[in-house]
């Protein structure tokens, strides 16, 4: 029909497609977000009733020791996590890129395979493992060489090491998988080229490998740094009791889930939300330029 308008034209139909993505996007995060904040400024009664506090939240957040503890628990589980999986993940991706290990398909799938795995059925298995009495997996195996058992999930030493041996052991496939497509990626002349010059292979991995592969490095760094910082389920399944998790092993999340949905203090709990959100925000730039990032190249 001559005259008619058209919705899609050459200019507006990239808009219409990708639409959808932008809408749900802005409902399902933008608006969360902004919410959490507003919130995080108010006293909540029964769900709806919103009381302007101001930052009276974020004042009794830094007066309460147990945030403190659990900023703690989280900062030393991140430190952990991205230690092991950048230094640990670094290593196997090379050794699993490297051409005369021979059946590296197999070694490959039997380090993602823990990635794969339920959290909660992870955690259900690590119990089993770590149970404080002889017949623990664990402790039968300590004792065999004369250590006694050890209460692997109710002591202070042990509780949030437990932990973090869990959440390492389900990531570090995939951090793995991250460094194998770096490594399968870097030029090969390059290396033909230091082999030529008499480099050692320790002195390519120092002056080419690991410079070429820090884009990889800050990535693995950053989304384990997260993940660190947002660990919740690894603690409520390792959690013995049940409940409330104990000051050896509470982190940010877990104290979240505890003060907004266990005792229903959400504005309070969106204070938590804001403050671990700033601190992700803070300690992934940190990282980013420890690793020289930002440097021009």
């Amino acid at each position: 029909m001559v005259g008619k308008r058209h919705i899609l034209t050459k200019k507006t139909a990239p808009y219409v497609f990708i639409s959808p993505f932008f809408i749900l996007f802005a409902i399902f995060m933008v608006y969360p977000i902004i919410y959490s904040v507003v919130l995080s400024f108010h006293d909540v009664k029964q769900l709806s009733q919103l009381n302007f506090i101001g930052l009276g939240n974020y004042k009794l957040l830094f007066d309460t020791p147990r945030f403190y503890r659990a900023l703690y628990n989280t900062t030393y589980y991140a430190a952990g996590m991205c230690l092991l999986n950048v230094i640990l993940g670094f290593l196997i991706g090379l050794m699993l890129t490297w051409k005369h290990v021979p059946g590296t398909s197999f070694y490959r799938a039997s380090v993602f395979l823990p990635v794969l795995v339920s959290t909660v059925i992870a955690g259900a298995v690590f119990r089993l493992i770590l149970v404080d009495t002889e017949g623990g997996f664990l402790n039968y195996l300590i004792g065999r060489f004369g250590v006694p058992p050890q209460n692997w999930l109710d002591s202070p030493r042990w509780a949030l090491k437990s932990v973090l041996a869990l959440g390492f052991w389900r990531s570090l496939g995939l951090s793995t998988v991250y460094f194998i497509g770096g490594f399968q990626s870097l030029p090969d002349d390059l290396y033909e080229a230091a082999h030529i010059d008499g480099a050692s292979p320790m002195q390519q991995l120092r002056y080419l490998t690991i410079p070429l592969m820090r884009p990889i490095i800050a990535f693995v760094s950053i989304v384990t740094l997260i993940q660190a910082y947002l660990v919740f389920t690894e603690v409520f399944v390792l959690n013995p009791t049940g409940g409330s998790a104990r000051d050896t092993v509470v982190t940010l999340g877990y104290y979240l889930y505890e003060s907004a949905f266990r005792f229903f203090k959400l504005g309070y709990g969106a204070a938590i939300g804001v403050v671990m959100t700033l601190i992700i925000v803070v300690l992934s730039i940190i990282q980013l330029k420890l690793l020289g990032v930002f440097q021009n190249e």
